[in-house]
């Protein structure tokens, strides 16, 4: 009788279901950060039914069920779409999807397809999250999927075993990954994620009162500083981003005038040019964050030798493209350099504009000013004394002010502010007195990290000053700012309000312990690996990958790097192949068994001239019936023999064993074998 062959679909074990589960939790909760915690909710309760379904086996999801998940899962692309943007809602349908498949999730090949959609998403999450600490805990994601992969090909059903069978291999690639790293061409990118007003970060190019003093909220990072040599001091510190020229009684703007310069730095890459500048010197390196935004960060007067870096008639630099992604630049400031406007014809016209007929308590204040001074300077003076000696206090969280004239409202009423308080409501009075007068927006200051020797500077610093016009030496740095709270100038923001409301409202910050050295230093050691990382891996670039060719090989021919490469890639080839031989060697619970029994099928033909029949088991061959010449040597210690090898084989087939039974029973197999 001919036994019929049925596929056999094996089944996802337990071990296998929890590591793939773990990995998807720890990729989807990153994802709902850029899209919403529904699809991240929605993924939990199907990850939850399949759960169910293993533990309860006749548990089957029924239409009805189906129905409701699909309409759940429609009701949250809907949502995503006209909560944020096409993109944010792409991710939440890939999610979605990727969910309902884990909910009916049966064989190796639907684990498989959920595999690869995960790598895709975690390559997603490190286009928003590409910090070192992150890209920690995104591997440890994958190594926990790979291993949910590994565990169910190789049947392993002990979870320390698959993880540590899957850390070998990592261990393995590592190699292979560095070198292809150091040598595969630093292509551009075929693609670019789309710009959304969502991913918009850190200062823009229109301030209101308040704008500054809710950013002080925020504890992200905005760029990091190394200076080559002296470094200047704290109070020195003024990171000019863009200079605002335009006030229309409410928000301060970019005039047209800088915006057409803006748009030929984008379309055509090109700037004003900087003039000859001698003297003292600040050489440094910015790392600036992506803030999808082309505003860069440096002290006065700056100049950046970078193709991607032009110069501004404000001062400012700008770079040529979005800053989708971190930014790597090298600046040399002068600081005793005067700031002189070329095109001087444009500092009354764009500098002295107001809103006629606003804040009319402002304006007979400034009269009664000006009739008591005789000079601009005597002026200056007076105005910011008033600030100084007056009940103003300075505050992250001031009133908002009555329009229309909210510049009355701020200096005789509420004289609680932020620094864009201060800077416009001293800019506004420097208009109205004839004298031309900007916003600087930009930050102050910064956090040293002694471990890499830089300089990290945080959304919190964000500042702005004003500046003013003065013939005989140009554009002069008046920071109100100071006059109010000079700790804000002299040492940072905590310093000015107080730890308990620093960062009041932002929740856990490891920065809000900072007076425990112990938490500090961790923060501190954290922020350096991260900025390795930055440097050596994110940034680096066809520059980099030359430089360090040199350095390796010398300053040689094309043809001599070429030959390199070469080398290095059949080299590469041999290790991959010894990693597959290694891999291949690493046999499975089955193969071991199928070597077992052809091992034994052969003894039993070639010894005993037993043919074993498909449907027979070896329990069920008894060698003391075997009738042949060999007969006479089959005594009662061979058939015990073979008893304990029948039992040793089918406790590897059936019985539910750990690694260490199954490498007993595996062991005994074999010895008996030998001694048949």
């Amino acid at each position: 009788m001919k036994i019929k062959n049925q596929n056999h679909v094996q089944p996802i074990s337990l071990t296998s279901l929890i590591l793939f589960i773990a990995g998807n939790l720890i990729t989807l909760f990153y994802q709902a950060f850029e899209t919403s915690f529904y699809p991240f909710c929605f993924a939990l309760a199907c990850m939850a039914i399949r759960l169910y379904a293993y533990y309860y086996p006749n548990f089957k999801l029924k239409k009805r069920h189906l129905i409701t998940l699909y309409v759940f899962a429609t009701a949250i692309l809907i949502s995503s779409y006209f909560a944020k943007d096409i993109l944010t809602s792409l991710f939440a349908m890939l999610i979605c999807l990727q969910s309902l498949s884990i909910a009916n999730m049966k064989q190796g090949r639907e684990l498989k397809t959920c595999a690869w959609v995960l790598l895709f998403l975690v390559a997603a999450n490190l286009l928003f999250y590409p910090q070192f600490y992150h890209v920690l805990i995104l591997f440890f994601a994958i190594t926990l999927a790979l291993s949910s992969l590994y565990s169910y090909s190789c049947q392993i059903t002990s979870l320390k075993t698959a993880l540590a069978k899957l850390s070998q291999i990592a261990i393995l690639a590592l190699p292979v990954a560095a070198i292809l790293f150091l040598v595969m061409p630093r292509l551009p990118p075929l693609w670019q994620m789309p710009k959304t007003s969502s991913q918009t970060r850190g200062l823009h190019s229109e301030i209101k009162f308040g704008d500054i003093a809710e950013l002080s909220q925020s504890n992200n990072l905005a760029f990091r500083a190394n200076f080559n040599g002296q470094v200047p001091n704290n109070n020195q510190l003024y990171w000019r981003a863009f200079v605002l020229q335009q006030f229309d009684g409410d928000s301060w703007q970019r005039s047209d005038y800088m915006k057409r310069w803006q748009d030929k730095a984008e379309n055509e890459k090109i700037g004003t040019q900087t003039a000859q500048l001698s003297g003292k010197t600040f050489d440094y390196q910015i790392v600036t964050e992506a803030s999808f935004q082309n505003w860069l960060f440096a002290l006065d007067l700056a100049s950046s030798q970078h193709s991607q870096v032009v110069s501004l008639p404000d001062f400012s630099l700008y770079s040529t493209e979005k800053l989708t992604q971190k930014f790597q630049y090298q600046v040399t400031s002068y600081p005793q350099a005067n700031l002189v406007t070329q095109d001087k014809n444009q500092i009354k016209l764009l500098n002295l504009q107001l809103p006629k007929g606003d804040n009319p308590k402002t304006r007979q204040w400034l009269a009664q000013l000006k009739q008591q001074t005789k000079t601009d300077a005597e002026l200056i003076k007076r105005i910011l004394a008033h600030f100084n000696q007056q009940a103003f206090y300075y505050s992250t969280k001031p009133p908002k002010l009555q329009a229309p004239n909210k510049i009355d409202d701020f200096i005789f009423n509420t004289q609680t502010g932020f620094c864009e308080h201060y800077a416009s409501a001293f800019a506004y009075v420097m208009r109205l007195a004839d004298i031309p007068a900007r916003i600087v927006a930009g930050y102050l200051g910064g956090e040293y990290n002694p471990t890499g020797g830089y300089y990290s500077v945080y959304q919190f610093d964000a500042h702005a000053w004003v500046e003013i016009w003065q013939a005989d030496t140009g554009w002069t740095r008046i920071d109100p700012t100071a006059y109010v709270a000079p700790d804000r100038i002299e040492f940072d923001l905590r310093q000015a309000i107080g730890n308990d409301n620093f960062l009041a409202d932002r929740g856990f910050s490891l920065l809000g312990y900072d007076q425990i050295n112990a938490i500090k230093n961790i923060r501190l050691l954290i922020a350096n690996l991260d900025y390795q990382w930055t440097l050596w891996v994110l940034n680096y670039n066809n520059a980099k990958q030359k430089d360090i060719f040199n350095f390796l090989f010398g300053k040689s021919g094309q043809w001599f790097t070429q030959f390199i490469i070469l080398i290095m890639v059949i080299s590469l080839l041999a290790f991959l192949t010894l990693i597959a031989w290694w891999l291949a060697s690493q046999k499975s619970h089955n193969s071991k068994l199928d070597k077992l029994s052809a091992k034994a099928c052969k003894i039993l033909e070639k010894k005993y001239a037993i043919h074993k029949q498909t449907s027979q088991t070896f329990n069920q061959i008894n060698l003391s019936t075997v009738t042949n010449a060999k007969q006479a040597q089959i005594d009662s210690h061979l058939n015990n023999t073979w008893a304990d090898f029948c039992y040793h084989f089918e406790q590897l087939k059936y019985a539910k064993l750990s690694d260490t039974e199954s490498k007993y029973h595996y062991k005994n197999c074999k010895r008996l074998l030998n001694q048949l």
